[in-house]
């Protein structure tokens, strides 16, 4: 058993995961550097439109109590869990949406995460750590994913971070890591999910 340890901390891979992960948070800060230090915030068109769709409910329940399930103030009429969706039950998964961002604050925590997804997959497809540190990297700074950043399409930006990943649990439990892959894929899949953007992972 400490043989194997020995091995596998002695493998160039695993340490370049950290390197990786290291490297990948850095990039993140700088990109969005200073305005993440300085507490500035994108105006992100999307994020506002949501906060106005969502009115109606929010000043229902504070007026109420009560969560309200339908609203009228989008198209004609739309359930509330479509564009507001805030349950206790989400409290883990929101806790490992933080985790999985790193803590990085907003919006560098997002580009890290699309970049960490795309790492996990590359791994998972066996290619050497460097290899995959430039993958992610490339991959997370696809003009598209830094538009919809500020755009504010954000559930649907975290939805697409979490579809490497998701399909790297699928390549796992292929190969014959059953227990490895299915956790990954269910925990992912889980995660889209809570992320509420349907089309994304259709």
């Amino acid at each position: 058993m400490r043989k194997k340890l020995v091995e596998i901390v002695r493998n160039p891979q695993f340490w370049g995961f950290f390197v990786s992960v290291a490297v990948m948070a850095v990039i993140s800060l700088a990109f969005f550097y200073p305005d993440n230090f300085e507490g500035n915030s994108l105006g992100q068109a999307d994020i506002e439109q949501g906060m106005a769709n969502s009115r109606e409910g929010a000043d229902y329940e504070a007026a109420t109590g009560e969560k309200a399930l339908w609203t009228n103030s989008l198209f004609g009429g739309m359930p509330t869990f479509q564009i507001s969706p805030r349950y206790p039950s989400n409290d883990l998964f929101t806790w490992l949406t933080s985790v999985y961002g790193l803590g990085l604050p907003s919006p560098s925590d997002l580009l890290f995460m699309m970049m960490f997804g795309f790492l996990i997959l590359l791994f998972t497809m066996k290619l050497r750590w460097y290899y995959c540190l430039l993958g992610a990297i490339a991959w997370g700074f696809s003009s598209y994913f830094v538009i919809i950043i500020g755009a504010g399409h954000i559930w649907k930006f975290i939805t697409l971070a979490y579809i490497p990943p998701t399909i790297a649990g699928i390549v796992l439990a292929y190969r014959g890591k059953l227990l490895a892959g299915g956790i990954l894929t269910a925990l992912f899949i889980a995660l889209q999910i809570m992320s509420n953007h349907v089309q994304m992972s259709y």
